[in-house]
């Protein structure tokens, strides 16, 4: 029914090309697009460090996922489990689900595990990614003790009556990309609906160097070139509904549902499909057999939210409530040449969260803000694994009130306190408060001062208390103490626009929560006494801009220390003082784009230093550690103007350099590959 719905959709976008073919002309009036940082001081988010990732970024990857728009565009560690699978953060060296994703105020975040799959949220469906980081995510919620990522839209057009965009992308390893958009309405209402589907068979090659033959008679050793062989298909639907019932009122409906079948490649170890030796009537024979295997998972979720804001001269109230229900079902089996098929994994998770707030801001006078604000989460899920018959079923509710004021201390200079205190299941947790300033030293220059100090704490997953086998429901609370700050500035003289910041930042982290094997033959969760994030995150935008087009170079660069001080399990264990496994020491990204007239040429460039596979950061054998992960990507955007009518072709190689990297052990990644891309957009 989805596909057909996203087929129907196609089809409507596609009309008005036919209904409008007449009126075609050479030239078309498209608005500047200005890639700028404003750094002018903001009372109500004094100190606070915030990226937003830029215009070209987001439009250059509207056809990907939020996992590979942060890993290209941000110096976030995005760990990838192979394209197409599981694709995890790291916000300043912390670890996965300390970093929360919102969608217009509903957190994404699995109330199991704590974390979100960046791989299965398109960027299609969102226009703005903002990303706040350290204490400043206080702000928005708590226990993102790394940052908390912002998605949402763009501002409503009240004075658009119509518009439509289609998208269709062919790439490398039979992978197709459709996306569809289309909205409608007047001056007090507005439609948006936007649909994709993507597909691909992800069977890209690459040298297994895990497994080798041996010639006995010239000793030759030699390294099998196989398959991924992991297919995936990913269709989604999201429906927008705004109404204006008063000039200071705004009502929004949004509905997202998406689902996702996608095949979890095997390990490089795997050799089920090779020569082996089996006993046969007391004698040994060696045959060739083929071992079938099926390793699927399928996601689904759906998405509600309902949202009203009342705009005044004074004060502002915004009411929210939304769902996030999402259903995983994972499933392995192998069949021996063509026997009896053996299950060894049927796992079914199902989660649902009912999200609702209320926020009130007051404006005290000329230079004080008043916000104010109550939350209330509700968490139902249910995990069972038919095989092991192993799950649980929990519920669990979160009530939290913040309140935040906000003013200036001198015309040059401005403050802001935020007080979070939250109850989780009758029991109250930690008092969160935050402190922002900001300073403009000099009276006439664009230099602005951050700095800011936050206490935030994160409770354990309902998979770190009840998961079975290995749930702890012992664990304490993860509480961090996080400060930063640094300069920020910003020049602009004539074509030429200059911006860069420069923010250092320490967080003590007491009560860590880590999994790690025990003697019993499962993984469990404990606590680790101290761990030390520490490091600084540059930023740094130049523009020049001439008569026929632009020159823009965007770079980001961070440099993480996440060292591990907690007490030694025992004496063989040697992690105290090292670097956490996975987590990059030096991150970054650079990104150049040429315009000239109707030509864009755009080239990024992802590095992350070498990362650790082992607490103790070993480099023994090779997989103790992962080499530097260095990829470069280009490519080049033709844009045809026709009256009201647009059309762009975009070209692109990933992987320039045809590098041979992983992200994780035994996880490969695709080489040199390509992409072609057609846009079409309409709009009156």
């Amino acid at each position: 029914m989805i596909k057909k719905t996203i087929l129907a959709l196609g089809i409507l976008c596609v009309s008005p090309l036919l209904l409008k073919s007449q009126s075609l002309s050479d030239t078309i009036n498209i608005k500047e697009v200005e890639v700028t940082a404003n750094i002018l001081l903001k009372k109500e988010e004094a100190g606070v460090t915030k990226t937003t990732v830029d215009t070209i970024a987001m439009m250059e990857s509207q056809h990907l996922s939020l996992s590979e728009l942060i890993s290209t565009h941000t110096p976030i560690f995005i760990k990838h489990y192979g394209r197409g699978s599981l694709a995890t953060a790291s916000f300043r060296g912390t670890a996965p689900s300390h970093t929360q994703v919102q969608w217009n105020g509903i957190s994404l975040n699995s109330p199991m595990l704590g974390m979100v799959d960046f791989s299965l949220i398109p960027v299609w469906f969102f226009d703005d990614a903002q990303l706040y980081h350290g204490g400043g995510s206080l702000h928005l919620s708590s226990g993102a003790l790394g940052g908390t990522i912002a998605l949402k839209g763009k501002p409503m057009n009240w004075n658009q009556s119509f518009s439509a965009t289609a998208l269709a992308g062919l790439a490398s390893f039979h992978t197709y990309d459709y996306f569809t958009a289309l909205g409608f309405g007047s001056k007090k209402w507005q439609s948006k609906t936007k649909a994709f589907y993507s597909s691909s068979e992800n069977d890209f090659e690459y040298t297994n160097k895990l497994i080798r033959d041996l010639d006995s008679q010239t000793g030759e050793e030699t390294h099998p070139t196989e398959k991924n062989d992991a297919p995936y298909e990913n269709y989604g639907l999201l429906q927008e509904f705004y109404w204006r019932p008063a000039t200071d009122q705004i009502i929004a409906l949004r509905g997202w549902g998406q689902q996702t079948i996608r095949t979890i490649p095997l390990l490089l170890t795997d050799e089920s499909d090779r020569t082996n030796q089996y006993s046969s009537g007391g004698f040994y024979t060696t045959e060739k057999f083929v071992t079938k295997k099926k390793n699927e998972q399928i996601n689904k979720a759906l998405r509600l939210s309902a949202q009203w804001k009342k705009y005044g001269e004074l004060s502002q109230w915004c009411l929210q409530t939304g769902l996030n229900h999402e259903n995983n079902d994972y499933i392995a089996q192998h069949t021996v040449s063509g026997d009896t098929t053996e299950t060894t994994l049927n796992a079914n998770s199902l989660s649902s969260s009912w999200y609702n707030s209320l926020n009130w801001k007051l404006k005290l006078g000329k230079t004080t803000v008043l916000h104010s604000g109550l939350d209330y989460q509700h968490h139902n899920v249910h995990s069972n694994d038919t095989v092991s018959k192993t799950g649980y079923d929990k519920i669990q509710s979160l009530l939290s009130a913040h309140a935040k004021i906000a003013g200036q201390i001198t015309d040059a200079a401005t403050w802001s306190l935020l007080l979070r205190e939250e109850c989780i299941d009758g029991n109250w947790q930690p008092f969160l408060p935050y402190l922002g300033l900001e300073w403009q030293p000099l009276k006439n220059s664009n230099l602005v001062i951050k700095a800011s100090a936050a206490k935030n704490a994160h409770y354990p997953t309902l998979n770190d208390l009840y998961y079975l086998p290995g749930g702890n429901p012992d664990l304490k609370i993860e509480e961090s103490i996080t400060v930063d700050g640094g300069p920020a500035f910003s020049w602009k003289k004539n074509k030429l626009h200059f911006n860069c910041s420069i923010t250092g930042f320490y967080s003590d982290v007491k009560n860590w929560i880590i999994w790690l094997p025990t003697y019993k033959g499962y993984w469990e969760p404990i606590n680790i006494e101290k761990v030390v994030s520490k490091g600084f995150e540059s930023n740094l935008l130049a523009q020049l801009k001439y008569p026929e087009g632009s020159i823009t170079l965007n770079l980001s660069y961070a440099m993480t220390h996440a060292l591990n001080y907690g007490n030694p399990i025992n004496w063989a264990d040697d992690s105290y003082g090292k670097q956490l496994p996975y987590i990059p020491v030096h991150s970054g990204t650079t990104g150049t784009t040429i315009c000239y007239k109707n030509w864009e040429l755009n080239h990024t460039f992802t590095g992350y230093s070498t990362r650790y596979t082992t607490s103790s950061n070993e480099k023994e054998t090779k997989r103790d550690w992962i080499y530097p992960h260095l990829i470069n990507d280009i490519s080049l955007l033709y844009r045809l103007k026709l009256n009201t009518h647009l059309v762009e072709f975009r070209f692109k190689v990933y992987n320039l350099l045809d590098e041979n990297y992983r992200n994780v052990l035994q996880r490969p990644m695709p080489g040199r590959n390509y992409c072609l891309i057609v846009k079409y957009n309409f709009h009156k």
